[in-house]
């Protein structure tokens, strides 16, 4: 079996050293086999310590990763904040305004129906004086319907009491 340096990663070096051990544990290695057994150690070695280095730089770099993931989304909180705040003064904008158009619409509403009112208290009022002109007018005849009727009705009374003392009188006459 030939041995060539194993680096870095583990599995496969592994193999290779048990292998070698097992055939120093069963004599039949030689002396360059030995060799190279001790180089598979080193190269071993070196790769844990290569192993370590990637570890600690992707630790590093694990860090920067996390800062600068920290320092986005700081970013966007701030920007979050930002639009937020644009949001509730647009919102509070809007709101006033929709305030004011009510406001002013309320005034409209409020002088149309002031108007209204007037107009339909000038037409109640000049329908009254028709009807207190035309009530005028119906006692008035109803007055002088009345007092033709009174003046025949003193007339007829008259008459009859005239009637009734001629009749007394030529009654005592008689008598």
């Amino acid at each position: 079996m030939s041995t060539k340096p194993v680096a870095k990663h583990g599995h496969i070096g592994l193999l290779i050293i048990e292998s070698k051990s097992n055939q120093l544990k069963s004599g039949k290695s030689t002396s360059s086999e030995i060799k190279s057994g001790k180089s598979v150690f080193k190269d071993l070695k070196s790769g844990k310590s290569a192993l370590k280095e990637e570890l600690k730089s992707g630790k590093g770099l694990l860090l920067e990763d996390l800062k600068s993931s920290k320092g986005a989304l700081k970013l966007d909180l701030k920007s979050s904040k930002g639009a937020l705040r644009e949001d509730l003064k647009s919102s509070k904008f809007a709101f006033k305004e929709d305030l004011k158009s009510s406001k002013f619409a309320l005034k409209e509403d409020l002088k149309s129906s002031k108007g209204a009112l007037k107009l339909d208290l000038k037409s109640s009022k000049g329908a009254l004086k028709l009807d207190l002109k035309s009530s005028k007018g119906a006692l008035k005849e109803d007055l002088k319907s009345s007092k033709g009727a009174l003046k025949l009705d003193l007339k007829s009374s008259k008459g009859a009491l005239k009637e009734d003392l001629k009749s007394s009188k030529g009654a005592l006459k008689e008598d």
